[in-house]
């Protein structure tokens, strides 16, 4: 992908300033921080982002932006951004406490130094042994 800036269309892709994004600031903003445009360099980028352009993007029209390995997603409807993605999603970790873990059967001693194989042996285990409780009851 390298660290030129491209805009994607199905089946095709283009240098940036073919099409007009329509972004607001806000909108701008976040898709900045998707691409991770923080040096300076990054600016002209950002700016081109917002004026260039020429062509309005159709109803439906989903491009993706991509720049050094990041990419982001914008879907229009009427010629106007209405989901920009990837999404930010708020991390959900309570199932991983320790107490949710105990609760489960899963957490024991040395949990920490688990390998992702280890927890994953260990999951299984608790899982069938929960069937096996489940099926003599």
């Amino acid at each position: 992908m390298g660290g030129r800036p491209r805009i994607h269309a199905p089946g095709n892709q283009f240098e940036l300033g073919y099409y007009r994004l329509n972004l607001s600031d806000t909108q701008l903003d976040d898709v900045a921080t998707k691409l991770r445009l923080v040096l300076p360099q990054d600016r002209q980028f950002k700016e081109a982002l917002k004026t260039d352009g020429m062509l309005e993007p159709a109803d439906g029209q989903e491009l993706v932006i991509t720049y050094k390995g990041n990419y982001v997603r914008i879907k229009y409807q009427q010629g106007r951004p209405v989901k920009i993605l990837p999404e930010e999603k708020p991390k959900d970790c309570k199932n991983w406490s320790m107490k949710a873990l105990k609760e489960k059967g899963v957490w024991c001693e040395g949990f920490d130094g688990l390998t992702g194989n280890d927890m994953e042996r260990r999951f299984k285990s608790v899982k069938a042994e929960k069937k096996e409780e489940e099926r003599v009851e």
